[in-house]
């Protein structure tokens, strides 16, 4: 059975066909394996921080490194791409991610694996400094929640889990 806050969408990846779904839920035992991290950092104003990697706004994120929680994998993300600090974080959900039809290329992943998805704010934004994964420094900025399905465009189910941020964010205010 299907929770009614769960949205999903297939999308062409690559040629490949993929389901994502997002799922709501703060226990990150429901979200095995998980392959990436990601979150919405909001700062005193209430505005989200958004980073440009390859010409592409995005909320911060990535791959954890081996032996690594989720939670230390976003913290050091969060840090190496913005050069900020974070409180407050809380697991809000994951995207749950199926290669269907030809299977994942990237065999090692599997066909079904999570992306999990935080919640924090901002504690402190430091001198920018290059990330150490490739060198650049990326842009970074704080925009109006109401503009970032607009400048970070995830479809349904992005809308689904920013929106799931937002509410859980103005219920900790």
């Amino acid at each position: 059975m299907t929770d009614i806050n769960q949205v999903s969408n297939i999308v062409n990846w690559e040629g490949i066909p993929v389901r994502y779904t997002w799922v709501p839920g703060s226990d990150d035992s429901n979200f095995k394996p998980f392959k990436q991290v990601y979150g919405v950092v909001f700062d005193e104003n209430n505005d989200v921080l958004v980073i440009n990697e390859d010409g592409k706004w995005k909320i911060p994120g990535g791959t954890p490194e081996k032996g690594e929680s989720a939670l230390e994998a976003f913290i050091r993300e969060i840090g190496e791409e913005a050069n900020i600090t974070i409180k407050n974080i809380r697991l809000i959900g994951a995207q749950r991610v199926e290669f269907l039809k030809y299977g994942n290329p990237n065999h090692e992943e599997g066909d079904r694996f999570y992306q999990l998805r935080f919640i924090a704010d901002i504690d402190k934004a430091m001198p920018r400094t290059p990330d150490p994964d490739g060198g650049e420094i990326h842009p970074r900025k704080f925009i109006k929640f109401e503009e970032l399905t607009n400048l970070v465009n995830w479809g349904s189910v992005g809308q689904a889990m920013f929106q799931t941020a937002k509410s859980i964010h103005e219920n900790s205010i």
